[in-house]
Parts: structure tokens; C-alpha cells; sequence
């Protein structure tokens, strides 16, 4: 069932088109177009579970503390929502340039990184209005040190 979804939007011309970018409006975080081609990825209730062939999600801790304060991790938010992540040096000092910002699927994930960036420093990241279409969705944050150890924080959000 997922293949055949997937196949759609490929002849569709929505995933796979290189010189199509959602990112062009800054005002959303996850564009409408993107939202859409998350929900139709997904698994449906009672299908296989998350992550690459049905396996879980896992955090790594190696690197720096990526700690979730807004919104609560599994919450039930309205958009427009803030987003507040703290990040703490664990071993050495954080690099802000391994920051990555990305909404996964089961198959592939959206880059959101060039549009958080510009609301993070090397304590974390400060949104206060992200506007995001209704859907669930999962984030995973990376994040290395001077080190070079990384750290990735996977949460999940469901917004009205």
C-alpha cells in the first residue's frame, strides 16, 4: 500500500522533481505541499510501526544535550506553535553549523534546517510563532561538538 502511495506521488511529479522546492515560502515551517506528501508516507493504523522498514526511532547522546521544552514532546498543539530547544554542552563546545532539522517519514525526510537556522544559536533553538498544517509529524534534531561527538533527539507532535 505504501509503494503504491509513493509510486502515485513519484508520477504525480510531487517527490523526485529536483528543481521543486517547497521552501520557497519562509512563512511555513512545513509547507501545506510537504504536510500532505507526509500524511500520504505514513503508515496507517495497525500497518508496520516507524523508521526505516518498521524499526523504532532511536536518540544517540554521544554529543551535545538536545532537550525539547515547547511543545511538549507527543503534544496536541494549535498553529501557529512555539518551538523551544535548549541545547547544552556536554563534552566540548557545540558546533551550530552540524545542526540539522528534519521532519521523518518511514521512507525519506524534509530538510528544515535553512529555515530554523535563522532562529538558532549554539544554546538552541527559539520559535515563537512556526506555522504548520495540521498533520503528526516526527522531528529529528542533530547536533555535533567541537569534538565531533553527535547527538540526535527524534519527538513527535500532533498539530490540530
Amino acid at each position: 500500500m505504501l509503494i503504491k502511495q509513493l509510486a502515485l506521488l513519484i508520477l504525480s511529479g510531487i517527490v523526485g522533481h529536483p528543481a521543486h522546492s517547497y521552501a520557497a515560502d519562509p512563512a511555513w515551517l512545513i509547507a501545506p505541499e510537504e504536510a500532505a506528501m507526509i500524511s500520504a508516507l505514513e503508515p496507517r493504523e495497525g500497518e508496520r510501526g516507524r523508521g526505516f522498514f518498521g524499526g523504532d526511532y532511536q536518540d544517540v547522546e554521544d554529543g551535545p544535550v538536545i532537550s525539547v521544552a515547547k511543545p511538549s514532546v507527543g503534544a496536541r498543539v494549535k498553529s501557529p506553535l512555539e518551538i523551544l530547544v535548549h541545547f547544552i554542552e556536554r563534552h566540548a563546545q557545540v558546533v551550530l553549523s552540524s545542526l540539522k532539522v528534519e521532519v521523518v517519514t518511514s521512507f525519506i525526510s524534509y530538510n528544515l534546517t535553512s529555515r530554523v537556522m535563522p532562529h538558532a544559536t549554539t544554546q538552541g533553538i527559539d520559535m515563537k510563532e512556526a506555522p504548520i498544517p495540521p498533520g503528526k509529524y516526527t522531528i529529528r534534531i542533530s547536533l555535533g561538538d567541537a569534538q565531533g561527538k553527535m547527538s540526535i533527539r527524534y519527538f513527535s507532535i500532533e498539530v490540530l
